[in-house]
């Protein structure tokens, strides 16, 4: 009777283990939703369908996109982190995922706490965008008319708290320049104000930026990257004019609800990696001016909890707060 009794209890214990193997191995049994938190037909919108579509391929069901935009990505994210921690909800997000725990005081869902890391896509260096009759060629040149002009430059951002304005107040801080932000909803507006000559400066996605950039519409005053952009190797670095070794690159990756099963997020983390290197995919990325990334779980949960410190101590010196 002993034995018997012993037999039941471990396979009582080994059962959910088998069932929980077996899931892993078989996902995805039905389509998957990858979560856009921003308005179709942006640059994060066109990268994430580029490696949903892989994934459909690859792992032999649908990966459908579906978009969530505003409040500052607070929507599409909360929506992801709140559903259900079984791989068939996944967030597509950026730079600014790392933001929203230092800026809303309100906030009910955490980018580290609720979610899984699975794989950062890209990494891609913002281009910093003037208006063409700005006077400044390089960063250089805008560190000298910030200084003479104290105020006076008006800086487009995609909105308050936003990456692009954290990233002016940070960089402006190490330059000690003081400038005055125009917050938008969205880089749509930056760009039409860039070109009417309304406002100065604004950031953008390197790969959106270059049809204006090579038509004379606006012009490029430097690529945030530590080194020159392979695309436009006679700009100088900012690192090279002004702010030795500065280096600003914003990002794609995927997440997922936390608790999801570890096994389904290194399938998926294996897969967006393999994906990275195809061919087809680094060539058109890196033609965008991006580097394709793949990185596993445990390296991109390292560049989240990083991101998110370097910006809670930039909203912090700056005084930023968004009330919900």
């Amino acid at each position: 009777m002993k034995s018997s009794g012993f037999v039941l209890a471990v396979g009582m214990t080994v059962a959910p283990v088998i069932v929980l193997a077996q899931s892993a191995t078989t996902y995805p049994t039905k389509p998957v939703t990858v979560i856009v938190p921003f308005a179709a037909g942006g640059p994060t919108d066109s990268e994430a369908r580029i490696y949903a579509g892989k994934l459909s391929s690859m792992l032999g069901q649908q990966f459908v996109t579906d978009y969530k935009p505003g409040a500052g990505t607070t929507i599409g994210t909360r929506y992801v982190g709140k559903a259900a921690p079984d791989g068939y909800t996944i967030l597509t997000v950026t730079g600014t995922f790392t933001t929203i725990n230092s800026l809303y005081a309100n906030l009910d869902v955490d980018s580290i706490r609720d979610f899984a890391a699975i794989s950062q896509m890209s990494a891609q260096p913002q281009s910093m965008l003037a208006r063409p009759s700005f006077p400044a060629n390089d960063f250089g040149d805008y560190v000298a008319y910030v200084k003479a002009n104290p105020g006076k430059l008006t800086w487009g951002t995609a909105g308050a708290g936003s990456i692009t304005h954290l990233v002016g107040a940070w960089m402006n801080g190490m330059i000690d320049g003081k400038i005055t932000f125009v917050h938008y909803k969205g880089t749509a507006g930056i760009t039409l104000d860039l070109m009417g000559d309304r406002i100065d400066v604004g950031l953008q996605f390197l790969s959106a930026s270059l049809p204006p950039i090579k038509s004379g519409k606006l012009k490029l005053v430097a690529v945030l990257g530590k080194e020159r952009s392979p695309l436009f190797p006679n700009l100088p670095s900012p690192s090279e004019r002004g702010l030795p070794g500065f280096d600003f690159s914003n990002w794609l990756g995927i997440v997922a609800p936390a608790k999801t099963p570890p096994a389904i997020v290194e399938r998926l983390g294996s897969s967006l990696a393999r994906i990275a290197k195809m061919p087809d995919v680094a060539t058109g990325l890196e033609s965008a001016g991006a580097t394709p990334v793949g990185s596993s779980p445990t390296q991109f949960a390292a560049l989240i909890r990083s991101e998110s410190e370097r910006w809670a101590k930039v909203v912090r010196d700056n005084g930023i707060r968004i009330e919900e």
